[in-house]
């Protein structure tokens, strides 16, 4: 079996620089590279898989472990991108170890874990336990901008009874996670002559009292 430390060093020497909507033509951007690599260590275990273009040069990657009986399915999710690496000041793609550190972009964020879960499904399918549950391993691309690669992912129709998802939180399970919402509010007003405002309606004064309130309410969260 192929060693985590290699693995991570192979991926981290593949630049997947997400371009973050920058207009870009270097060879640095882009999963490509990576899900090549990806595909080919599917093929050298033996496990089915299947690529899903998402946008030129960015296709996700998805592997699945099918054993006799499943007793269910347990989804593992990883991104191929990375964050861009201006202002780097080490080799981002040199996948150099110092000290027992593995160095370079990518590295923690997230081909790390990456690492990790190729490890533990060619252990899978090299041992098969029994009782073990289906196993889909989904590479999917864009998690650092638009997203644009899980959605796909979730459109296709892909179901599973379990997740886990690959983000570093110091090795500790994260069973939770902050959502987000956005909308827009409009607060309405009457005009009138600045001389006479007792005649009209201040809308920036409503919407001052709706920001009061929404601050209000994000401390309550908070708390």
């Amino acid at each position: 079996m192929t060693a985590i430390p290699q693995l991570l060093a192979d991926l981290v020497r593949l630049p997947s620089v997400n371009p973050m909507g920058r207009t870009v033509e270097s060879p640095l951007f882009y999963e490509d590279r990576v899900t090549d690599y990806l595909e080919q260590f599917f093929r050298r275990i033996g496990v089915p898989y299947e690529r899903q273009s998402v946008l030129p040069q960015r296709s996700n990657i998805v592997a699945r472990y099918e054993p006799a009986e499943p007793t269910c399915t347990i989804l593992w999710e990883v991104h191929q991108d990375t964050v861009p690496v201006d202002a780097m000041t080490i080799d981002p793609f040199g996948g150099i170890i110092d000290k027992g550190k593995l160095y370079g972009r990518g590295a923690c964020d997230v081909k790390g874990s990456m690492s990790a879960m190729l490890f533990a499904l060619e252990r899978l399918t090299r041992e098969r336990p029994a009782k073990s549950a289906r196993v889909i391993l989904a590479c999917t691309v864009d998690e650092e901008h638009t997203f644009l690669g899980v959605q796909h992912l979730m459109n296709a129709g892909l179901r599973a009874d379990f997740a886990i998802i690959a983000e570093p939180t110091s090795l500790d399970i994260v069973d939770a996670h902050k959502g987000v919402i956005r909308w827009k509010v409009e607060t309405h007003g009457r005009a009138c002559h600045s001389s006479r405002p007792e005649d009209g309606v201040n809308a920036i004064y409503h919407m001052g009292r709706i920001l009061v309130a929404i601050e209000r309410y994000a401390s309550e969260l908070r708390a």
